[in-house]
């Protein structure tokens, strides 16, 4: 069964079949219930760990997210977009 994406474009996102939401539900849920969980823990707990000096815990989780994105930038988007694309491919 053929789906017509013919028409308004927010019609187009609201339909089920066929579209880009069926597809990445389960990643965005998963990604947004990280993302919150993450939240939560460096704006609540994190400051009632250590009373007295709550940006001592904070200091600490900004360094390791920026270690996290030093290495993230280690190795290319491109590169690992070209391998992902030929894998497809073939």
């Amino acid at each position: 069964m053929t789906i017509s994406y013919t028409g308004n474009f927010c019609r187009l996102l609201i339909r089920w079949k066929g579209s880009l939401w069926r597809l990445v539900w389960r990643e965005l849920f998963i990604f947004l219930i990280l993302y919150y969980i993450i939240r939560l823990i460096y704006n609540q707990i994190l400051p009632l760990l250590d009373k007295e000096n709550p940006e001592k815990y904070r200091f600490e989780f900004e360094r390791i997210a920026m270690m996290f994105d030093q290495y993230t930038k280690m190795i290319p988007l491109t590169f690992l977009l070209g391998f992902y694309v030929s894998n497809v491919v073939i």
